[in-house]
Protein backbone atom coordinates (compact mmCIF):
# COMPACT_ATOMS: atom_id res chain seq x y z
CA UNK A 1 0.00 0.00 0.00
CA UNK A 2 1.31 3.22 -0.78
CA UNK A 3 0.72 5.94 2.11
CA UNK A 4 1.41 9.51 1.15
CA UNK A 5 3.46 10.95 3.77
CA UNK A 6 5.06 15.16 4.50
CA UNK A 7 8.38 14.76 4.86
CA UNK A 8 11.28 17.93 5.42
CA UNK A 9 14.36 17.83 3.17
CA UNK A 10 17.04 15.21 4.44
CA UNK A 11 14.57 12.93 6.32
CA UNK A 12 13.49 10.95 2.95
CA UNK A 13 13.59 7.59 3.19
CA UNK A 14 15.51 5.31 0.18
CA UNK A 15 12.26 4.38 -1.18
CA UNK A 16 10.82 7.89 -1.39
CA UNK A 17 9.07 9.36 -4.38
CA UNK A 18 8.73 13.29 -4.59
CA UNK A 19 5.32 13.72 -6.81
CA UNK A 20 4.98 17.22 -8.30
CA UNK A 21 3.31 19.62 -10.66
CA UNK A 22 3.72 19.44 -14.24
CA UNK A 23 5.07 22.48 -16.09
CA UNK A 24 1.99 22.18 -18.50
CA UNK A 25 -0.80 22.62 -15.55
CA UNK A 26 1.57 25.02 -13.16
CA UNK A 27 3.24 27.57 -15.59
CA UNK A 28 4.91 29.43 -13.13
CA UNK A 29 5.99 27.73 -9.48
CA UNK A 30 4.80 29.47 -6.12
CA UNK A 31 8.42 28.93 -5.03
CA UNK A 32 11.81 28.47 -6.18
CA UNK A 33 12.29 25.80 -8.11
CA UNK A 34 13.62 23.98 -10.94
CA UNK A 35 13.03 22.03 -13.94
CA UNK A 36 12.96 18.44 -14.05
CA UNK A 37 11.80 15.29 -16.14
CA UNK A 38 9.09 12.87 -14.75
CA UNK A 39 10.76 9.66 -13.75
CA UNK A 40 7.19 8.09 -15.30
CA UNK A 41 6.35 9.75 -18.37
CA UNK A 42 8.74 12.02 -19.03
CA UNK A 43 6.74 15.14 -18.58
CA UNK A 44 8.41 18.12 -17.46
CA UNK A 45 7.83 19.30 -13.80
CA UNK A 46 8.69 21.64 -11.18
CA UNK A 47 10.84 20.45 -8.66
CA UNK A 48 10.99 22.62 -5.35
CA UNK A 49 14.61 23.73 -4.38
CA UNK A 50 13.41 22.99 -0.64
CA UNK A 51 12.77 19.54 -2.06
CA UNK A 52 14.14 16.55 0.11
CA UNK A 53 16.59 14.83 -2.25
CA UNK A 54 15.13 11.90 -3.50
CA UNK A 55 16.33 8.87 -6.48
CA UNK A 56 12.69 9.40 -8.22
CA UNK A 57 10.78 12.67 -8.87
CA UNK A 58 7.13 11.48 -10.59
CA UNK A 59 4.56 14.25 -11.99
CA UNK A 60 1.29 14.16 -9.52
CA UNK A 61 -0.17 12.21 -12.49
CA UNK A 62 2.19 9.17 -12.76
CA UNK A 63 1.84 9.41 -8.78
CA UNK A 64 -2.09 8.74 -8.88
CA UNK A 65 -1.55 6.32 -11.27
CA UNK A 66 0.84 4.35 -9.41
CA UNK A 67 -1.73 4.47 -6.67
CA UNK A 68 -4.32 3.01 -7.82
CA UNK A 69 -2.32 0.03 -9.61
CA UNK A 70 -0.68 -0.29 -5.61
CA UNK A 71 -4.83 -0.81 -4.83
CA UNK A 72 -5.18 2.70 -2.90
CA UNK A 73 -7.65 5.26 -3.01
CA UNK A 74 -5.78 8.14 -5.35
CA UNK A 75 -7.97 10.48 -3.84
CA UNK A 76 -6.44 10.22 -0.67
CA UNK A 77 -2.37 11.17 -2.50
CA UNK A 78 -4.76 14.04 -4.34
CA UNK A 79 -5.96 15.83 -1.13
CA UNK A 80 -3.27 14.68 1.02
CA UNK A 81 -0.88 16.71 -1.85
CA UNK A 82 -2.89 19.42 -2.23
CA UNK A 83 -3.14 20.09 1.92
CA UNK A 84 0.45 20.58 1.75
CA UNK A 85 0.77 22.40 -0.75
CA UNK A 86 -2.08 24.82 0.84
CA UNK A 87 -0.34 24.50 4.50
CA UNK A 88 3.15 25.55 2.67
CA UNK A 89 1.75 28.33 1.04
CA UNK A 90 -0.32 29.57 3.93
CA UNK A 91 2.41 31.63 5.32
Amino acid sequence: MVTPKIIKAGEAPADAVLACYRIADVASPRVPSVQARCDGCDARIWVALSSPNVRRKICLQCAIEEAKAAGDDPTLLATEIQMADAKKHAH
